[in-house]
């Protein structure tokens, strides 16, 4: 500021000893319009737009899903959408519903941001899975499950793990995994399995 307003004194030296006035104005406007041509800029951090789908038994999969009334009816639904860090998904509480949740590696959370599934309004909401896993985590971390009852089709009857978190390829940790308030029950195999197959200090917690 200081050395704009030093050129335009030194700009105005010579008009103001020659009684020229009006070359005097003008050289003050165009400094400040100088100034207004070249503001300053501040860089914004980047901001995602995080969303909660709802998923109800009275839904409908050509709806948008991301209201009470405007809600999914399937899981199909549920798995065909990108989900990203931060996103919810929301099952209507005391319905069922058919299916297995897969979460691929590139629409986990992460360790502030979880992928979240639960259930909105009363009671839980049942997944049933058949025969197979009820939800299936792949080379992730940073989900959170609650509220929710995830039903297999007999024990006798499948062969898989109700829950399975699982770490297949090499170098990865991922962490901030947590399951509350949920009931696993008629699968196979475990109730709720992490693996760890990935060598070179792959980690899950």
């Amino acid at each position: 500021m200081r050395a704009q307003l030093a050129r335009s004194f030194r700009a105005l030296s010579g008009p103001l000893l020659s009684g020229n006035t009006q070359n005097a104005q003008d050289v003050v406007a165009a400094a400040a319009a100088d100034k207004a041509v070249n503001p300053m800029m501040e860089v914004l951090e980047e901001r995602r737009l995080l969303s909660t789908y709802y998923v109800s038994a009275f839904g409908s999969d050509s709806r948008s899903g991301t209201s009470q009334s405007s809600a999914w009816k399937t899981i199909n639904r549920v798995n065909a959408q990108k989900l990203k860090a931060g996103d919810k998904v929301l099952f209507q509480g005391g319905k069922s519903f058919s299916g297995s949740l897969y979460v691929p590696s590139a629409e986990a959370g992460n360790g502030s941001s979880p992928l979240t599934f639960s259930t909105y309004g009363s009671g839980r909401a049942t997944i049933n899975s058949g025969g197979k896993t009820g939800l299936d985590v792949a080379q992730s971390g940073g989900v959170h499950v609650s509220n929710l009852v995830f039903n297999g089709n007999g024990m006798n009857s499948n062969g898989v793990p109700g829950i399975h978190f699982h770490i297949d390829h090499s170098n990865r940790d991922k962490s901030n995994v947590v399951i509350r308030n949920v009931e696993v029950k008629n699968y196979g195999r475990e109730g709720i399995k992490f693996k760890i197959n990935g060598r070179g200090g792959s980690s899950l917690n």
